[in-house]
């Protein structure tokens, strides 16, 4: 029973073979590369048989399998590289084989300046009524300005030297009380005796009270 498993299998392959050869077809597979030193998969890649108009693309790994015929025209292009085209030799069997080696290729395109305008109209108003920003030297100007050093001086509360001894003073609390817990008045037993005392001498009382 085995023996006749096997010359069945044996049979079949040498018609398939049979067919292939009578037919033509064959299936075309292998890897799409880059020529360069680093020999990279190139994916996406596509491979398309010029005469019977049919294609494929390449996988992740750069692999493809095509149907094709002797003879046929079988062209590779991707972006980035030059186009490779072979064609489909007489091989042995159904199978053919082919790794396809692709060289890089710069593209050097012309040079393009987009303009947010439509017309030459729109870019003649819109030059027209553009508002130019000021530079840096007329922002100084304005800001030095006496009226708005005035409106300055009027609205800030504490002049230069008032904020620096406020910052000084912070400073030094901080340093003091310095890997310590800082002490507060409203623990202070001293502080409440002269709270009480200043109490009853009337200095929280309202003058305009009687």
């Amino acid at each position: 029973m085995p023996i006749r498993k096997f010359i069945l299998v044996c049979l079949l392959f040498v018609a398939h073979r049979t067919v292939a050869q009578q037919t033509g077809y064959l299936q075309m597979s292998g890897m799409v590369l880059s020529s360069d030193t680093s020999r990279s998969a190139i994916p996406y890649a596509t491979v398309y048989n010029r005469t019977l108009n049919i294609g494929t693309y390449t996988n992740m790994d750069g692999f493809y399998a095509l149907v094709v015929r002797l003879g046929d025209s079988i062209s590779v292009t991707s972006l980035g590289y030059k186009d490779e085209t072979v064609v489909v030799p007489t091989v042995n069997g159904d199978a053919w084989l082919f790794t396809f080696l692709l060289e890089p290729r710069a593209y050097l395109l012309q040079e393009t300046t987009v303009y947010p305008w439509g017309t030459r109209d729109q870019f003649r108003q819109a030059f027209l009524y553009m508002n130019v920003p000021d530079d840096d030297l007329e922002r100084a100007r304005k800001n030095l300005s006496p009226r708005e050093m005035n409106f300055l001086a009027a609205t800030i509360q504490n002049d230069g030297a008032a904020t620096t001894q406020s910052v000084l003073r912070n400073y030094q609390n901080s340093y003091y009380y310095k890997g310590q817990i800082p002490s507060y008045n409203i623990f202070s037993p001293i502080a409440w005796a002269n709270f009480f005392n200043d109490l009853k001498k009337g200095k929280y009382k309202n003058p305009d009270k009687q």
